[in-house]
């Protein structure tokens, strides 16, 4: 269903709960819940089973559930969770995630950014003169 927009509008995601995403599991993810759930998942779902996905690989890594050995896996290492790229710095500031870029063109959302994901150019409406 496209939307009634004339001119191209923009929107930032962490989190697009429709297909067009190809981080590895994100299709699975919005299947599964969408069938546990009955409805389709939030950025506070995606966030939380992303969240449990890195937290995984840190237990695993660590082999054990220690919280210094964990802080200092998860601060080391660069993934991809369902919702994209994961890398912090020794602070724990995530540097390594980007959002995605939508952008409602003649009623269908499109990916504008990142480039490697697009679906569409974007578009620029600049006034008339």
């Amino acid at each position: 269903m496209g939307l009634p927009f004339k001119k191209p509008v923009w929107r930032g995601f962490y989190f697009h709960r429709e297909l067009l995403i190809p981080f590895p599991g994100t299709k699975l993810f919005i299947k599964d819940f969408k069938a546990f759930a009955g409805v389709m998942p939030s950025y506070h779902a995606a966030s939380a089973y992303s969240a449990c996905q890195i937290l995984e690989k840190a237990i695993i890594q660590a082999q054990e559930i220690d919280q210094k050995k964990i802080r200092n896996y998860v601060s080391s290492f660069d993934t991809i969770t369902i919702m994209g790229r994961f890398k912090v710095d020794h602070t724990g500031r995530q540097v390594g995630h980007n959002p995605i870029l939508v952008q409602w063109q003649n009623g269908k959302k499109e990916i504008v950014y990142p480039s490697k994901m697009s679906t569409s150019q974007p578009q620029f409406n600049f006034p008339e003169k």
